[in-house]
């Protein structure tokens, strides 16, 4: 007994759409969930699930793909009584031009649905989960940038997306994320 099929052009794993590599990129927000689940359709507490799809970067390959992120808000049951997350939410916020200015400790309500189609820089990088069963790719650190921030001037980026921000959403060097959130 025989099987026959015809080869594809490409034995390459792809992953479809989805991001696999590390780097330096230009994003679009595509979507911001206020109540994400886990793929068991589980709720899952004080989140935010973000979409966000690539325009640029330093692997010109990932143009086009797109990742899901969490952002928490931070607990003070965290060990760090939850800092490092009001510190990535916060830059995230601030790159994508729904909050202005860093006010420490000040309390803020905001509309993340007003963030897609937004556009922001980060720095993505593989980590290992809790359990240490597998690695997925994630924001580096709190390494999320507006685009225009001088922590970001090297990072690729697409200049056609670029010219479809409102010039009210454009920062100078005065206004930086990095010069207004301390890190």
């Amino acid at each position: 007994m025989s099987f026959e099929f015809e080869q594809p052009e490409s034995i390459e794993n792809s992953a479809g759409g989805w991001m696999t590599k590390e780097g330096l990129y230009h994003f679009i927000v595509n979507d911001i969930n206020e109540s994400p689940t886990t793929k068991d359709h589980k709720p899952i507490e004080n989140a935010l699930g973000i979409k966000l799809e690539v325009l640029a970067g330093t692997n010109p390959d990932q143009v086009g793909k797109s990742i899901d992120l969490l952002f928490y808000k931070g607990r003070p049951e965290d060990k760090d009584k939850g800092e490092f997350a009001k510190k990535k939410l916060m830059r995230f916020f601030m790159a994508i031009n729904l909050l202005k200015h860093h006010q420490p400790g000040a309390k803020v309500k905001i509309e993340p649905s007003d963030g897609v189609g937004q556009q922001l820089c980060a720095k993505l990088s593989y980590r290992e989960s809790k359990d240490g069963s597998k690695k997925f790719l994630d924001i580096s650190f709190a390494d999320i940038w507006h685009v225009d921030d001088s922590e970001a001037k090297d990072i690729p980026k697409d200049p056609e997306a670029l010219g479809l921000i409102d010039a009210s959403n454009r920062k100078n060097q005065q206004q930086e994320v990095a010069s207004l959130v301390d890190v």
